[in-house]
């Protein structure tokens, strides 16, 4: 008795206004310099959805559910303190799925060490579309991730479950905006001394890329008849990453005490054109003395010629 659902979109909109505080140490006395960010997102989803019983099982009904739908995104990040952003990012998700829950033995049927036996096996289609202006060039492209689930009591006081899966993100566009992205050149303590330092916050790294998942369970429940409200489970979760999305770690309070454990982080320059590829990525670059901040090559011919410069990359990656 298949049942046909249909939701109207789920329609949602967020506006976030923000302010950082930066404190370029390279001035005498430091001054405190105020950048704001505005954002804005839209999301549109429009799912439809069939599920009911499709047949009737020694166990039970043996259920299903289907639906795909749509979800249009729409992102803007603006860097107001004097700068505005020139980039719409946007996306559209198509997306399927399915699920089926088969009751292969029920209570009823008294077959021994089998009390139950459940099986569920579902499955979900992802494509992602750029629809940025101008284009960010990253589609993502397509995904099919499954699952499986098993469920066997021993009897009606015990019983054992295990799942396996698997699961796709792209990066999310607030991941992806680049409007945040700050360079800061400031001297920063080192081994007793100033070093400079050009710290990368607040964008993503050109290469981001989804992250994908395996993950797996098993545990029991233990709920004996014969003391009712009594109930014992234990379960294993293993989860295991590739790419995952986020910001690296720190390591400590000062990263550059022990620099070789984050070599991605932090590292020194190959060429001043490294560096200045670096800062045209940038929205925003803190005012270093005697450089004009504007002119991405002479900031980089400088800061490449400085024996002391570290580069802190606390981006996106």
């Amino acid at each position: 008795d298949p049942n046909v659902n249909t939701k109207d979109p789920v329609i949602s909109e967020a506006d976030v206004d923000s302010e950082r505080l930066s404190i370029p140490f390279n001035l005498t006395p430091p001054t405190p310099g105020l950048s704001s960010r505005d954002t804005n997102q839209t999301n549109i989803d429009i799912l439809a959805k069939l599920d009911g019983a499709l047949m009737t099982l020694p166990g039970g009904d043996l259920r299903f559910s289907v639906g795909a739908g749509l979800l249009q995104q729409d992102y803007r990040g603006i860097l107001v303190s004097g700068l505005e952003s020139g980039r719409d990012l946007g996306r559209e998700t198509t997306y399927a799925f399915g699920e089926i829950f088969a009751p292969l033995v029920g209570e009823g049927q008294g077959i021994p060490l089998v009390h139950r036996l459940e099986l569920s096996l579902a499955g979900r289609y992802t494509r992602y579309e750029d629809t940025s202006s101008p284009s960010l060039n990253q589609d993502f492209g397509d995904s099919v991730d499954p699952k499986v689930g098993l469920l066997w009591a021993t009897s009606g006081d015990l019983a054992f479950r295990g799942t396996y899966g698997t699961s796709f993100r792209a990066p999310s566009l607030v991941e992806l905006d680049p409007t945040g992205a700050i360079s800061d050149i400031l001297d920063f303590p080192v081994d007793n001394a100033l070093a400079t330092v050009l710290f990368l916050s607040l964008s993503p790294a050109a290469d981001l890329e989804p992250e994908t998942a395996e993950t797996y369970s098993f545990g029991f429940d233990f709920t004996p008849q014969a003391a009712p409200g009594f109930r014992l489970s234990a379960t294993y979760y293993h989860l295991e990453y590739e790419d995952r999305i986020g910001f690296a770690p720190l390591g400590s309070i000062d990263p550059f005490s022990t620099p070789q454990l984050l070599p991605d982080v932090i590292y020194r320059a190959d060429s001043a054109a490294m560096i200045e590829d670096l800062l045209r990525g940038s929205t925003f670059i803190s005012v270093i003395n005697g450089v004009d901040s504007t002119d991405h090559a002479a900031v980089a011919g400088d800061l490449f010629a400085r024996a002391s410069l570290g580069i802190f990359d606390s981006r996106m990656r």
